[in-house]
């Protein structure tokens, strides 16, 4: 069996999304900056990751530190 290591850097200001489909059933999970996750992988197994912009937080809102918004 072969494990990957997926760490999405403290900051980065991407949510990153791991997509793992195995036997037909879809686990999603959403990695913010600082988080990692490791995930077995087989020739069964499927992982599909995906990045895009997180939303400001609270904090850059309030203060007034540059943020980000989605369109």
């Amino acid at each position: 069996m072969t494990m990957v290591f997926i760490e999405n850097v403290l900051g980065s200001g991407q949510v990153i999304t791991v997509l793992e489909e195995f036997k037909g059933r879809v686990t999603e999970r959403e990695l913010k900056p600082g988080d990692n996750a490791r995930i077995a992988v087989s020739r069964f197994k499927s992982v599909v990751v995906k990045e895009y912009l997180a939303a400001p937080s609270a904090f850059e809102l309030d203060f007034g530190a540059p943020a980000r918004l989605i369109a």
